[in-house]
């Protein structure tokens, strides 16, 4: 990859600053999107890392499909209490904590159970040789074994409220008055695909997903390369048309367009 394609796609990717602007302007990158982060201690090594943290949105399929940035809730449940503590659950006193309800926690259930069907059926339309590429040698045993058994554990509604209490989060609306108190919300089908990984890899002893891309540009694999300049066209794309939408919608008028008659 040469210097410049290298110095695109790490602006792409990290963000960049423009210093020659009065003051200095900021562009994020794909790591630093609303949708991809949250605001969690430990999130690297605990959640994107390690199957320690599991957090399902309370959102049917089609409406998570369709998300155009709302508030939203979400379950969330952990591998042990001391991962609980590490994230910083354990500072909510059990008293002030959201509690999710018997049908919102069978709604999280179902999302989280089609999802992890996609990635089961995902897998088995691969090569085995090729899963097994980002698998440990103890995880190539367990993918070895789902593909004889074919049966994979699956979230599963339940009949009763458990003994302990599920905990649930709220997640803020993409707009500014929400964004100063609350969390943004992150993409409810990435943040299910997420944990629907961390739930195979501590459930089924295998990882459905590959792990991201290294952090070294240079050994970017020829698809990273191809996506980072699909991510960045479409970036640039949607920044044209919001330019000429804030053009054509200078006075707020609904459509975005504005005419004018002149007087004969």
């Amino acid at each position: 990859m040469s210097h410049v394609a290298g110095d695109i796609t790490k602006k792409a990717v990290l963000g960049c600053i423009d210093s020659l602007t009065n003051p200095p302007i900021k562009y994020p990158g794909v790591r630093n999107s609303l949708c991809n982060i949250l605001r969690m201690s430990n999130q690297g090594r605990l959640f994107d890392n390690s199957p320690q943290v599991f957090i399902i949105p309370i959102y049917r399929l089609g409406a998570a499909r369709e998300w155009a940035g709302q508030g939203y809730d979400a379950i969330i449940f952990c591998a042990s209490e001391d991962v609980a503590q590490r994230i910083g659950m354990t500072n909510v006193t059990l008293g002030n904590a959201m509690k999710a309800t018997l049908s919102e926690i069978n709604t999280a259930a179902a999302l989280a159970s089609t999802l992890c069907e996609f990635l089961a059926y995902s897998v088995l339309e691969k090569e085995e040789s090729e899963v097994d590429k980002y698998q440990d040698a103890g995880e190539r045993e367990a993918h070895h074994n789902f593909r004889l058994q074919g049966e994979i554990p699956v979230p599963k509604n339940l009949s009763a409220l458990p003994q302990k209490p599920v905990f649930k989060i709220s997640f803020s609306a993409h707009n500014p008055e929400n964004l100063r108190n609350g969390h943004p919300a992150p993409d409810p089908m990435l943040i299910t695909f997420k944990s629907c990984n961390n739930w195979y890899r501590k459930y089924a002893g295998f990882r459905m997903v590959a792990d991201a891309e290294p952090e070294d540009f240079d050994d970017l694999s020829e698809e990273g390369r191809q996506n980072l300049q699909a991510y960045m066209e479409w970036q640039a794309a949607k920044e044209s048309t919001q330019q000429h939408n804030n053009l054509m919608n200078k006075f707020g008028l609904e459509g975005g367009t504005h005419s004018i008659e002149f007087a004969t």
